[in-house]
């Protein structure tokens, strides 16, 4: 197993972005500190198991730290026996491209030059 700390540095060294996914479910915010510490980009506050308040505590977290925000399904596919569906998560738009402007200015491989979306969301 490896620390969260060591997998932010793989992953930013490879040229992506670090985010904490669903940090909700366990709760996670004790957490963010040290993670921010070692160079978490952001974290996932839309995420399916996410009600509105946590999502918003979320959403007030990472802009407290500077860090994007990012949302998720946490599909694993049909045979993984979940309810959860792909795309039932969905991210504003404002925030996707706020994250893809922050892989840009980090240097990130393979960033989209823009979107093509539905007016004011972004499927995820």
């Amino acid at each position: 197993e490896i620390p969260p700390e060591e997998a932010i540095r793989v992953i930013t060294r490879a040229g992506g972005l670090a985010s904490l996914a669903h940090p909700g479910s366990p709760r996670r915010d004790d957490a963010v500190p040290a993670l921010v510490r070692a160079g978490l980009h952001a974290i996932e506050a839309y995420h399916s198991d996410h009600d509105d308040r946590a999502r918003n505590r979320y959403e007030a977290m990472a802009s407290d730290a500077g860090l994007g925000v990012t949302g998720g399904s946490d599909y694993h596919g049909d045979a993984a026996g979940r309810v959860r569906r792909l795309g039932g998560a969905l991210l504003p738009a404002e925030h996707y491209e706020a994250l893809l402007e922050r892989a840009r200015a980090a240097g990130c491989a393979r960033v989209p030059q823009r979107i093509a979306r539905r007016p004011g969301l972004s499927r995820t």
